[in-house]
C-alpha cells in the first residue's frame, strides 16, 4: 500500500521549512529570530516620518540571504513608518512585498521580516528615543502575526529591551 500523495500546499510547506532550516532558521523551535541592528534613526523633514538607512541595509541583506532557499513570494517585509517602507522598496527587489503596519491588514506570508526603525542612535531631527507606534499592542500584534512560519524582527535589541516592549 502506498501513502497518500502529498498535496501541493503540504509539499510547499515542506520545501519552505527545509529552506528555513538550511539557513539556520527552525520555525518549529524558534518562530521568532531577532537580528540586531543599531542604525541611525532619522526623521524625514518633509513628512516627519521616521527611517533608518543602516537598518534598511541589514533588512536587504537578510532578505537576500533568504532568497538562497525561499522564493520571494514567500517573504514579506513590514515597517511601522511610511518613509522606512519607501527606503526599503528602493533597496529590495520589486518581487518582495513591503508594507507599513497599517497597509498589511489581511496579508500573510510564511516569512515576515520586520524593520523596527527605532534605535538608541538618532539624528538631529529624530530626538525621541521612545518606541512610537510600537507602544500600541495591536500594532505589534499585526507585525508579528502576519507570518505563517517565522518572523524576523530587525532592530536595536538594546533599545527595545530597555523600553520593555517584548517580542
Amino acid at each position: 500500500m502506498f501513502p497518500a500523495p502529498v498535496s501541493a500546499i503540504s509539499h510547499s510547506l515542506i520545501l519552505l521549512r527545509h529552506g528555513l532550516k538550511t539557513l539556520g532558521l527552525d520555525a518549529d523551535r524558534n518562530p521568532l529570530r531577532w537580528v540586531n541592528a543599531n542604525g541611525l534613526m532619522e526623521r524625514d523633514v518633509m513628512t516627519s516620518s521616521l527611517f533608518n538607512l543602516e537598518e534598511a541595509d541589514v533588512v536587504a541583506s537578510v532578505v537576500s540571504s533568504l532568497f538562497r532557499s525561499i522564493p520571494p513570494n514567500q517573504i514579506m517585509v513590514l515597517a511601522p513608518y511610511r518613509k522606512q517602507v519607501v527606503v526599503l522598496r528602493e533597496k529590495l527587489p520589486s518581487t518582495v512585498t513591503t508594507f507599513t503596519v497599517d497597509e498589511v491588514i489581511g496579508q500573510v506570508r510564511p516569512v515576515v521580516d520586520v524593520s523596527l526603525v527605532r534605535s538608541e542612535r538618532s539624528g538631529p531631527n529624530a530626538k525621541n528615543h521612545g518606541v512610537g507606534f510600537l507602544k500600541e499592542p495591536n500594532r505589534v500584534n499585526v507585525l508579528i502575526c502576519r507570518a505563517k512560519e517565522i518572523v524576523i524582527p530587525v532592530g536595536s535589541r538594546n533599545h527595545f529591551h530597555n523600553s520593555r516592549i517584548s517580542f
